[in-house]
């Protein structure tokens, strides 16, 4: 798994909290989305793993060979 997918599980940690009708329950998946968080950033930490960069955006001039079609 990675820290994405554990950022993931918070997030729908938190929805279930919202839509949640007992404050015990609501209080219960807040729990958990902040032991995903924590758990996200442990793994970050220990597999360097960083949420997803765009692409850098090249210009036309700066293609290569191989994206004009030349090889």
């Amino acid at each position: 798994m990675s820290s994405k997918q554990y950022r993931e599980f918070a997030q729908e940690c938190l929805l279930w909290a919202e839509e949640s009708s007992s404050e015990a329950d609501r209080q219960h998946f807040i729990s958990m989305a902040k032991a995903w968080v924590h758990a996200a950033a442990e793994l970050a930490d220990v597999s360097h793993d960083q949420p997803a960069r765009p692409n850098p955006v090249r210009r036309k001039g700066n293609r290569s060979r191989t994206a004009r079609g030349r090889i």
